[in-house]
């Protein structure tokens, strides 16, 4: 069975400190982040770690290796619905970050 990808939804502090807990963990972990300054941080920060999948600009580009991901939401509070139903129709569990 294929470990279940987590795919943090943010790429701020918040969700940076998820991603190098859940590598940590030993977890695959990708992240969504749309600001390419963000991105480029992202990589420069986890691109080297075994469990890193890769910073993606949308939900639809992350892949799932044929397993559910599952998503944590660290994105501006007034993102969260909107972020948390495209979870939803992928039938993705997730936490969403308190705001």
């Amino acid at each position: 069975m294929n470990q279940r990808l987590i795919v943090i939804l943010g790429g701020g502090s918040i969700g940076k400190r998820h991603a190098s807990n859940f590598l940590d963990l030993g977890v695959k972990t990708a992240l969504v982040e749309t600001k390419p300054e963000r991105q480029a941080e992202i990589l420069e920060k986890f691109g080297n770690h075994p469990n890193f999948v890769g910073v993606y600009s949308l939900l639809n580009e992350v892949p799932s290796n044929n397993s559910q991901p599952a998503a944590v939401i660290c994105l501006p509070t007034d993102l969260h619905l909107k972020a948390a139903r495209e979870c939803l129709s992928r039938h993705w569990p997730m936490l969403i970050e308190k705001p």
